[in-house]
């Protein structure tokens, strides 16, 4: 499980993806670049968080290759721009899927929080 919190929707998506690598042991090669276009449709905020993560552990598994920076923003129906990042070096801990298993992303007065559950 790994707690997130942020200023905001995009921050979130950001800090989750770099918990997510941490609880992962990843390691990556700094010397080689990788970018990535991220188009996702939904409007709820949990689903994409979902999305988002399932997407970057897919780059992980299937491509070789994690994200360090998020060039996201908001569109109309989810969110869409560019991710960078680096090929994979090693992996030290499966991740296997980002589950719904009390997913609720809180509103605090100066803060958005939620905790994630993995199946490791």
């Amino acid at each position: 499980m790994l707690k997130v919190w942020a200023p905001n929707y995009l921050v979130l998506l950001k800090e989750a993806a770099i918990g997510m690598y941490s609880l992962m042991g990843v390691e990556r090669d700094n010397h080689s670049q990788i970018e990535k276009v991220i188009d996702l449709e939904d409007e709820d905020e949990e689903n994409l968080l979902v999305m988002f993560l399932t997407e970057l552990l897919y780059y992980a598994d299937e491509e070789g290759f994690v994200f360090n920076d998020f060039l996201i923003s908001k569109s109309e129906k989810g969110i869409a721009g560019r991710i960078i990042g680096n090929k994979l070096l090693v992996l030290s801990r499966e991740i296997k899927a980002v589950t719904y298993h009390n997913l609720k992303i809180n509103k605090k007065a100066d803060r958005l929080e939620v905790q994630i559950v993995f199946d490791v």
